[in-house]
């Protein structure tokens, strides 16, 4: 074997420096190749939106990534405009989202400690979203955690959901918040949309990282 070659792959031109034995040692792909996840790793990073002004909601478009029947989401620092409730629910091709009462069965279980005397746990459940964080000020660091999301463009079955998130108020009680949602209706749902109590709180600062899963 020669040791360079030059190909072009998908419209991406890279080089390949292969070594005795057919061992790729150097090479850089293009960002719309695709690697098998036999191949490499089977969690690919989609997308990054990190705040600079405050906005209302922050949305992901899935129609951009067909090949990915999972998700995952990860956020940190999700600061909000007033003491809220950070929510994720999910929206059609004609841009409708899911708000309305009975849409989700989101079981969430929240505990909490302040570090002394006080600590326990509640249920905070949720009928209008996929994801539900509660207890989260204004004052502090926001909302961080993370979210499965599974099959939300298969309009044969439900989507399932399952997060898992960490916030802390001005009493210094820290609240661990993790749960599962269900979207009651079999849809194709192209988009996800994050924010804080249906947007009527403004999401300040914070970043949203969006990861497809592969099957194979």
């Amino acid at each position: 074997v020669g040791s360079s070659t030059t190909t072009n792959v998908q419209s991406n031109n890279f080089t390949l420096d292969v070594g005795s034995g057919g061992t790729i040692s150097q090479g850089t792909l293009g960002s719309s190749v695709v690697i098998p996840a036999s191949v490499g790793s089977s969690m690919v990073l989609l997308e990054t939106k990190t705040l600079s002004t405050a906005v209302a909601n922050m949305d992901f478009n899935l129609t951009s990534y067909t090949t990915y029947n999972q998700y995952f989401f990860l956020f940190r620092d999700m600061k909000t405009a007033v003491d809220s409730t950070f929510r994720g629910v999910l929206g059609l091709i004609n841009g409708t989202f899911k708000t309305s009462a009975g849409e989700y069965r989101t079981p969430v279980d929240k505990a909490y400690y302040d570090g002394g005397s006080t600590s326990g746990r509640n249920n905070d459940n949720s009928n209008t979203a996929i994801m539900q964080v509660p207890s989260v000020e204004s004052t502090n660091s926001g909302a961080c955690g993370t979210m499965y999301l599974f099959q939300p463009r298969n309009s044969t079955v439900k989507t399932f959901s399952y997060f898992d998130a960490a916030s802390y108020t001005t009493d210094n009680t820290v609240y661990r918040t993790n749960g599962a949602g269900l979207r009651t209706n079999e849809e194709d749902n192209t988009h996800v949309r994050f924010n804080y109590n249906n947007g009527n709180s403004n999401t300040t600062s914070g970043t949203i990282i969006m990861y497809g899963i592969k099957d194979a």
